[in-house]
């Protein structure tokens, strides 16, 4: 009986809907997978260089400056099988030294990514690359799952409400941060899929005592039509726990085992399942009891209500609480000790070469350890970090935000549903509701309780990802707040909207924020004709003064309000196979070309190609003194490392900010501005003078 009156679609139907659903996810996640860059997602390149390690030295890595080894082995191992049908390796991924973690800094001079992204990165995807990129696809299989098992979880917590699991689902499926985390090389794919296979084993363990006292219970009451106690079935007062176990709940002891070998944080699950086990065996008990049908009695308000067992004298609760022990623990030895046997090795392995089961000091060494107090203001930071960063903040430290009216709207949504959670909890409903909906409970707030203690000793924990083994829990009791408030009749059409309102924030996260972030800065060259036209007004005759050594072309422009020079220069060899030719366009630099230079106030240097370059060119900029000390200079790639060189189109110009960073020590005056090319990996070489900037 479907009481939530919305309708049940047929089992066709939930099939098909159920293979969209997956389907959308994994293509989304794969969006997310191939337009994030390789590395850009939270500790990826940390990941991806475990994973390379185990691919290559094929043996576990036990030194700290592998900063992931202090998690369990299973994803990266598995990753590293799936990455080797390529050529899993490191070098190709360059770090950026303009990243720039305040989004107020994202202009001309600073960037969103960790790293450059050369050609090596570009389609079609080759050697270390697409070995990366196939560690993504294992993450996104693995992500995928996850969705499966969480509308598995959810209709066995709830299966009279159906319309909970599709919104559950549907809402997790295209979750911004979920598609992002589960298109990165990340260990927390895998904790969730095993977190969520665990609890969903363990509701069904729970579950097979609910209904087995459910299908039962008239002939279990002991009453036959005249009312006389009527013999019990010799079958029915078997032990459950065995025929239980490996017929509804089998994968537990895999999915907890496995999850351990994840992510440690999947620990939290265990007593969770734990407790479902026990509730499983004294309602199993209670199915049982001869004494039922004389030692209970029932609220006229609830006897109604289908699933609801009726109130039991405490006494007797107590007595089959006992009886139900046994069978708990026969159960639970079933379920835990081979989830112990999976995990053993990990924790004798920590045991032996740390002298502890969890390696805690390893780890310590691998982190930044918390080195104050904990105080109520890292609550606050702490619970608005999983919050915002559990429906979407991107990026290798999450720091790629979406909109900040959206947050807003998603914390009144997250109220709404926390107060729709209550009201469902305190009305009248079956108890077995209450108590699949308070596992679930128990299992978000334990997770969090986990990584909070976690957070007493390591920084950086304000991530929602590590909430992920409870992820198909967390978003079941969204889905239970939310429907709530919606009429029965309306709930199936209220878990549509839901999962669509869930994809339109998909794609915002994809094409509204992840795409812009990342995107190569436009070709400046109509803003450098107007510049150098602006200058031309000025100074016709700029060309003509420019010696061998230095373009002596200096102008002030009112107007624009910089002084603009050109250089050119007698062909001369600078080294690093880099080399200055005169020519009317500007200073070739090896395969790149200055085309000018504006030196008021930041420096701004204008670059381009005649053709495609084929090497990945640096830039080293250098302001000296007049007596010849060096005063500042920095090495980059043109444009703050949005878009190597290597990439770039023919005639492309390239506009490259600086922002001098003034020693104390530098006082008022005029320094020299020297730049230099390099290919990348090789030496700076020789610097051009380019002219004077003014302090």
């Amino acid at each position: 009986m479907n009481v939530s009156g919305a309708r049940r679609p047929s089992p066709q139907r939930a099939r098909s809907g159920l293979l969209i659903l997956l389907i959308a996810h994994l293509a989304l996640t794969i969006a997310y997978s191939a337009m994030v860059p390789l590395g850009e997602a939270p500790d990826e390149a940390d990941h991806w260089a475990y994973i390379v390690y185990l691919a290559q030295e094929r043996r576990l890595p036990d030194s700290p400056a592998m900063t992931q080894a202090k998690h369990p082995p299973l994803y990266h191992a598995t990753a590293a099988l799936v990455a080797s049908l390529a050529e899993p390796r490191f070098d190709f991924l360059r770090a950026n030294p303009d990243i720039r973690l305040n989004p107020a800094e994202w202009d001309e001079a600073g960037s969103p990514n960790f790293f450059i992204h050369t050609a090596l990165e570009a389609w079609p995807w080759r050697d270390g690359a697409l070995a990366f990129h196939l560690a993504r696809l294992w993450s996104a299989l693995l992500s995928t799952l996850t969705v499966w098992a969480t509308f598995g979880l959810l209709r066995t917590a709830l299966p009279t409400q159906p319309a909970v699991a599709w919104a559950g689902t549907g809402l997790l499926a295209f979750l911004p941060e979920f598609a992002f985390i589960g298109g990165s090389a990340n260990n927390d794919n895998l904790a969730a899929l095993c977190g969520t296979l665990a609890l969903w084993g363990g509701l069904a363990i729970f579950r097979a005592g609910v209904v087995a006292q459910e299908n039962r219970s008239d002939r279990n009451r002991g009453l036959g039509r005249s009312g006389t106690l009527r013999e019990e079935p010799a079958e029915a007062s078997t032990p459950a726990s065995r025929r239980t176990l490996f017929v509804v709940g089998w994968w537990t002891p895999l999915a907890l085992g496995f999850g351990l070998l994840a992510k440690v944080s999947t620990a939290a699950l265990w007593p969770v399942v734990g407790i479902a086990i026990v509730a499983g065996a004294w309602l199993d008990e209670v199915r049982k009891s001869r004494a039922y049908p004389l030692g209970w009695r029932t609220r006229p308000a609830e006897a109604s209500i289908p699933g609801n067992t009726p109130t039991a004298r405490w006494p007797e609760v107590l007595a089959m609480l006992r009886r139900a022990l046994p069978q708990a623990l026969v159960t639970g030895l079933l379920v835990f000790l081979p989830a112990l046997l999976i995990a053993a090795p990990w924790f004798w392995r920590n045991w032996t070469l740390h002298g502890d089961p969890l390696g805690m000091a390893f780890a310590r060494q691998t982190v930044d350890v918390r080195t104050g107090p904990w105080t109520a203001g890292d609550t606050a930071w702490l619970l608005r970090g999983w919050f915002i960063s559990f429906w979407g903040k991107f990026g290798g430290a999450g720091h790629i935000p979406m909109a900040g009216w959206l947050y807003g709207l998603l914390a009144a949504l997250s109220a709404l549903a926390g107060a729709g959670l209550v009201w469902r909890t305190i009305r009248p409903q079956g108890r077995h509701e209450r108590i699949a909906l308070g596992l679930l409970a128990l299992a978000a707030l334990l997770t969090a309780l986990g990584i909070w203690q976690y957070s007493l000793v390591a920084l950086g924990t304000d991530q929602g990802r590590l909430l992920y083994p409870a992820v198909g829990a967390l978003a079941g009791l969204l889905a239970v707040g939310w429907l709530a408030w919606i009429p029965q009749r309306r709930e199936h059409e209220a878990a549509i909207a839901i999962t669509l309102l869930s994809l339109a924030l998909g794609l915002y996260g994809l094409l509204g924020v992840i795409r812009p972030a990342f995107a190569p800065p436009p070709d400046a060259g109509a803003r450098f004709r107007t510049q150098q036209a602006a200058t031309a007004v000025q100074t016709p005759d700029a060309g003509a003064r420019s010696g061998p050594q230095q373009a002596a072309a200096s102008t002030h422009t009112p107007d624009a309000g910089a002084r603009f020079r050109t250089q050119q220069a007698a062909a001369s060899d600078l080294g690093a196979g880099t080399q200055q030719a005169a020519t009317s366009g500007g200073v070739k630099l090896g395969e790149l070309t200055l085309l000018g230079a504006t030196l008021d106030g930041e420096p701004i240097l204008y670059w381009t190609a005649a053709e495609r370059p084929t090497h990945d060119w640096r830039v080293i900029l250098r302001v000296v003194a007049e007596d010849g000390t060096v005063v500042w200079e920095w090495k980059r790639s043109p444009g703050a490392g949005r878009f190597s060189t290597d990439r770039w189109p023919a005639g492309h110009v390239m506009r490259d900010v600086y922002r001098v960073a003034w020693p104390e020590w530098a006082g008022p005056g005029r320094y020299r501005m020297e730049v230099g090319a390099y290919p990348f990996g090789a030496e700076s070489g020789t610097t051009v003078f380019v002219g004077w900037l003014q302090r």
